[in-house]
């Protein structure tokens, strides 16, 4: 089983509020603006589908403060054991697990 993290008593996540105050009065035209390849480093394009994340109000810091929520909450392990199949919460009635992501996994 993992840790119930609530993510809004993390470091990380007080790091993110702080990063909001200092993004909130930021205009987009001018993130564009001073970075050039902002649109080739926030988006990607898989198959027909673009992902363009560039039009929101991200940054380098922002992505980083993110992957440090994710490692403070334990998002790594919690998505391995996921797909291994493991328990990975609990119900009232007692532990269960997803095996259709061990399933697919296999598949692959």
């Amino acid at each position: 089983m993992f840790p119930k993290i609530n993510p809004t008593q993390t470091s990380a996540w007080q790091a993110l509020k702080k990063h909001h105050n200092e993004l909130k009065d930021t205009k987009l035209q001018t993130m564009f603006a001073t970075d050039p390849e902002r649109f080739n480093r926030l988006s990607l394009e898989l198959e027909d589908i673009l992902w363009d994340f560039s039009k929101n109000f991200i940054n380098e810091t922002t992505l980083q403060l993110f992957e440090e929520l994710f490692r403070e909450c334990g998002l790594d392990e919690a998505l391995s054991a996921q797909f291994n199949g493991e328990f990975i919460t609990k119900r009232k009635t007692g532990p269960f697990c997803i095996p259709h992501c061990a399933i697919f996994q296999s598949a692959r």
